[in-house]
């Protein structure tokens, strides 16, 4: 396995995700790579006219695979044929070319696929009719998206739909009902303010969490960690914001770097974080970090922005500027 990992030095390597045991997908701005870890194969997935400059990566629903270009926009991969189709979507009466770089992709539990851009703002669409809804920062607006550059989405297991912005803080979806969003941000009241307005990362707790009517959520920035703790209501009212604590956490208190690029937990509920100076690991249960660094053999290239995984028997990956970082656990 080591030396699959290897041969993947002179890549940048921007997004992962697996579609199995054997099977991980890379995005890179050399094209979309498909390695198979069961033989140690690594094949180019891009179209074959062009190499793609690939941001993100994110498994589908219908045996599919949703990738997202910088000046390319949205692709979708059938994983069987390994055909790409590309999806021309432009919001009518909006003549611009953010719409070609798709920065962060999730699918919702109805198979609707949202889709972040760099300063496009959000689209939610029906991949079955080409239906699309288009969410953009107006400042006459109450309760619109904050800002247009979206960084990160993530669905959390309660459906609910979270958009990290690089510059406008963190929006929550508030669902059909409203169709519209809250804000954290830096300059939210006490209780629900959040260290900085440049989310990087999102992470939700599925191991070190043993509440059920509660969800937590680890918010990566350029300002240092979030821990949110969220009420689990399906209907937030008007002004019921459905979140009860957030703790910040930054190099005051251990971490490695306060720019936090990717995080991923362990099978342990323990976090590990992509930083501007290195790999930190959050004991959850005591909050304590360990900090890796380059003299522990650490590749010396930053991580990229919301590129970590977690493979199925316990190794963790992080794509950097030049290859992979990865921890193999340990029995």
């Amino acid at each position: 396995m080591n030396e699959c990992f290897n041969s993947l030095s002179s890549k940048n390597i921007k997004s992962l995700t697996s579609t199995s045991s054997d099977n991980i997908w890379i995005g890179t701005d050399e094209g979309l790579l498909e390695l198979n870890l069961s033989n140690g194969k690594i094949m180019n997935r891009s179209d074959n006219h062009k190499l793609l400059n690939v941001w993100t990566v994110h498994k589908g629903s219908n045996n599919n695979l949703w990738i997202g270009c910088y000046g390319e926009g949205l692709k979708e991969l059938d994983l069987t044929s390994k055909k790409i189709k590309s999806w021309n979507i432009k919001p009518e009466g909006i003549v611009s070319t953010a719409f070609d770089y798709v920065k962060t992709i999730v699918e919702d539990d109805d198979g609707t696929v949202w889709i972040g851009y760099w300063g496009g703002g959000l689209i939610r669409l029906n991949s079955i009719s080409g239906k699309i809804e288009h969410w953009r920062s107006e400042n006459k607006k109450e309760n619109n998206l904050s800002y247009n550059d979206v960084w990160v989405l993530h669905k959390d297991t309660k459906g609910r739909i979270w958009i990290g912005t690089n510059g406008g803080g963190l929006n929550l979806y508030r669902g059909a009902k409203y169709n519209d969003f809250y804000l954290f941000n830096q300059h939210s009241d006490e209780k629900h303010r959040i260290n900085s307005n440049s989310i990087y990362s999102i992470c939700e707790s599925v191991f070190g969490n043993n509440e059920r009517n509660k969800t937590i959520l680890w918010v990566g920035t350029s300002n240092g960690l979030n821990k949110m703790i969220i009420n689990d209501v399906k209907d937030f009212g008007q002004h019921e914001i459905p979140v009860i604590e957030i703790k910040h956490f930054t190099i005051k208190n251990g971490l490695a770097d306060n720019n936090i690029y990717s995080i991923v937990e362990d099978f342990n509920g323990d976090l590990w974080m992509g930083t501007g100076s290195g790999i930190s690991l959050l004991k959850t249960k005591d909050e304590k970090f360990i900090n890796f660094s380059y003299s522990d053999e650490l590749n010396k290239n930053v991580v990229n922005s919301n590129s970590a995984l977690r493979l199925e028997y316990g190794t963790i990956l992080f794509g950097c500027l030049s290859g992979l970082n990865f921890f193999i656990r340990k029995e």
